[in-house]
């Protein structure tokens, strides 16, 4: 059995994953306000460290885009950096809104903050 450690895959770098962290709270000062509606909390953080310098183009698209990517030219190769985005989430019944950011955090050559927010209904 192949070790972690000698993986060819990961060879190159290692990743320390923390994904779709949840905790659910009542927001409210008063027991009758702790009642009501709760907010989610939803943690994402991503941390790498790269060994090996990699190529030297940075491919993106649209979030679920299809198509080639765009590809852009890194002049500098950041070896250790971090993804980090936190997101609000309230309602649990056919109706929910969400409120989420995302930011890059060490990097240098892709530096990108993100906000984003929805609302689903599910029928």
């Amino acid at each position: 059995m192949q070790s972690l450690l000698t993986n060819p895959s990961l060879m190159d770098c290692r990743r320390l994953y923390l994904r779709d962290y949840e905790v659910w709270i009542n927001i409210g000062v008063h027991d009758f306000e702790k009642k009501g509606e709760m907010l989610g909390l939803v943690a994402n953080a991503q941390l790498v460290w790269e060994f090996v310098d990699g190529p030297a183009l940075l491919g993106a698209n649209f979030a679920q885009g299809v198509g080639p990517n765009a590809d852009f030219l890194l002049q500098t190769a950041d070896h250790t950096w971090g993804e980090v985005g936190v997101a609000g989430v309230i309602g649990n019944g056919p109706l929910q809104f969400t409120v989420g950011f995302d930011t890059t955090i060490g990097r240098t050559n892709a530096d990108a903050q993100v906000i984003r927010g929805s609302a689903t209904y599910r029928f």
